[in-house]
């Protein structure tokens, strides 16, 4: 891995970091600050939304994620964008949810964005 590369990484690992920390905290402002104008969410359950949607839904019903983490974590950049994938666990009211997700992420004027985030369960042993 090059220097550059590892760099990329270490500053695309903090970014996801970051916005899970701002979920788990119900930081509405810090979370905001994460997402791009084109974000789109493809949920565990099938449900999908656009940036305002998944924003006013999150902002309706704090503490449905009690906390969130993410591991496993690759990076693969492409001209103008960066794929991540990594495994998640959200910890809910209800229990723990495991899953597997992928991300797309875009350098911007303002810094990362996330533009684009689709999630699976993570099946039992993987």
């Amino acid at each position: 891995m090059t220097l550059e590369q590892a760099k990329l990484e270490e500053e695309l690992f903090a970014v996801e970091h970051a916005r899970r920390e701002a979920i788990s905290r119900g930081d509405m402002a810090a979370l905001e600050s994460f997402l791009a104008d084109t974000f789109y969410y493809a949920h565990i359950n099938g449900l999908t939304e656009e940036r305002e949607a998944y924003l006013a839904r999150t902002a309706a019903n704090p503490g449905v994620i009690l906390s969130t983490s993410a591991s496993e974590l690759k990076v693969r950049q492409r001209p103008g964008y960066v794929l991540m994938t990594g495994k998640s666990r959200l910890n809910l009211p209800t229990g723990a949810l495991d899953t597997l997700f992928l991300s797309v992420w875009e350098k911007t004027a303002q810094g990362w964005k996330i533009s684009a985030y689709a999630s699976t369960p993570q099946m039992a042993g993987a």
